[in-house]
Parts: C-alpha cells; structure tokens; sequence
C-alpha cells in the first residue's frame, strides 16, 4: 500500500475535475434594481451608485467605458466626485427611500426596462415624495446589464448617458 497516497491524491483530482459545477443563475433585472434598492435603504450612507467597481459591472460595456471617460475628464486625478454628483438610485445627494416598487416592462431576450417607483423617506426635505427610475437593461455576454437610467430631475427629463456625454464636452 505504499501507493495509496498516490491511488487518494488521483481520486481527489478526478473527482475535482468531473464534478460539475453548481449552474449559476443568471440574475434578472428586476433582482438586479431590487438588490440597488436594497442596499440604499439598509445604507443611505453608502456611496452613490456608479462610485464602486462593484457597481460598474453592472453596466453594459459602453456605458462602463462612457462612464469611466466622463469621470476621468471631470476628475482626472481621481481624488474628487466624479461625472456623476449624487446617487442616481435615489435620485439625490441624500438618500432617503421610505418605500420602492418595481415593475418590469418591455422583456425581451435582449432588452427591459425596470421601473422602480419610491417614496422619499422621512429623512429628506421632500419627505413622502414619489420619483420614478427607470432602468433600461441589455443582456450582454449572457447576463443582463444597466445600459441606461433615465428619470426626471426638476421635472426635465434626465438620462444618465446624456449626463456622461454632456460631461466629457465640458
């Protein structure tokens, strides 16, 4: 038996190689906004969305590229706010979300559009009032991405790409 280490340490490695791995679900939009919300509500402090490489791929390739030129443009040491000067989960520079809903609209295999509905919470000074987010997903390389956001900002309509592109022609 002086070859039973050897006879283990290939049983250990077959096995290792022909036991398949656990299928990885592919997170759907929704889950994807809820799981935005989510974390805004539980943190308010948290930084905005877009400010983390965690919340960067989340993004479509284009608008992570796009994103990254604008804040390189308006920050090109990288020591200040970036492109984008408040949470665009929250639609503002002081998080504050009572209440959300989402809906999915317009599925397609290659497109939807999210739309989360919340209430401002108690901590704001525009505390009980409704704002409307939209997420447009694009399913890229198998998995669904934020490709735009778009909402209302003063009543005007406000679209993130148009944001970053308004910021590198500055």
């Amino acid at each position: 038996m002086k070859n039973a280490p050897l006879l283990a340490t290939l049983v250990f490695i077959l096995a290792a190689f022909t036991t398949p791995a656990p299928a990885q679900v592919p997170r759907e939009p929704e889950a994807i906004v809820k799981s935005l919300y989510e974390a805004t509500k539980k943190d308010p402090a948290r930084a905005g969305f877009g400010v983390t490489r965690a919340d960067r791929k989340l993004l479509t390739k284009s608008l992570k590229t796009l994103w990254d030129k604008a804040d390189r443009k308006v920050n090109p040491k990288g020591d200040e706010v970036g492109a984008i000067e408040f949470d665009i989960v929250s639609m503002s520079q002081d998080p504050s979300i009572a209440s959300y809903q989402l809906k999915t609209e317009k599925p397609d295999d290659r497109h939807a559009t999210v739309v989360a509905t919340f209430v401002i919470g108690p901590t704001h000074a525009e505390k009980g009032q409704k704002v409307v987010v939209n997420y447009d997903f694009m399913r890229e390389g198998g998995a669904w991405k934020i490709d735009n956001v778009r909402s209302t900002i003063d009543t005007k309509p406000w679209m993130l790409r148009e944001s970053l592109n308004i910021s590198l022609k500055l």
